[in-house]
């Protein structure tokens, strides 16, 4: 939720009820709640608030009591039905060439057939123009996602294309190398050992 979006609904609430918003500490712990809940059920929790006899104490808890059930009598929008076009991602990761260089670049669009706004508020990619444009759309079902893919295509974007893939790594280590503790332990005092052994095989 939107901060203005926020404000708006805690006006309505509390000059419902006569009652002067809440500022600082109290308004901050509010906005915590609820800043997770989408814009569009803002006027639902609005109305479950002011629809009440009397301002409730906890009025973060109450909000998150209203988000629940507009979550219950909504649930297409919360969990979508499962897509076969984008295997469930909601987007698809695509590779384009710069004009007249060798560079390619990767980005994502969202999925024309499941993440279309119902409002027109956002006009669908059209996949298949954009592979007529020479712009690479890599198959979601495609095994080891965006890095292994880049890296198959030879394109550098999420992965260095010129990089020796056949030769180990060297080991790498991580921690503290028990092997300094040892040498310290030396050059202290023997009253002094005694009391960091302990604590350092505990």
């Amino acid at each position: 939720m939107r901060l203005e979006k926020f404000d708006e609904l805690v006006r309505q609430v509390y000059a419902t009820f006569g009652r002067t918003a809440p500022v600082g500490d109290v308004k901050v712990v509010i906005w915590d709640k609820v800043r997770d809940v989408p814009d569009e059920a803002a006027p639902f929790l609005a109305d479950q608030l002011c629809g009440r006899d009397e301002l409730p104490r906890n009025v973060g808890k109450a909000l998150m009591d209203a988000w629940g059930t507009w979550k219950s009598q909504n649930p297409g929008r919360i969990v979508r039905e499962h897509c076969p076009h984008c295997q469930d991602q909601a987007v698809f990761h695509c590779w384009a060439q710069e004009p007249e260089k060798e560079r390619w670049h990767t980005f994502v669009v969202p999925c024309p057939y499941c993440q279309t706004p119902a409002d027109g508020s956002r006009v669908p990619a059209d996949l298949k123009a954009m592979r007529e444009a020479g712009v690479d759309i890599m198959p979601p079902d495609f095994k080891g996602g965006p890095v292994a893919y880049d890296r198959w295509r030879g394109y550098g974007c999420l992965w260095p294309a010129g990089l020796d893939t056949g030769t180990p790594r060297p080991q790498m280590r991580v921690g503290v190398d028990m092997r300094q503790d040892a040498r310290r332990m030396r050059h202290i005092p023997a009253r002094e050992r005694q009391d960091a052994a302990p604590a350092e095989n505990w």
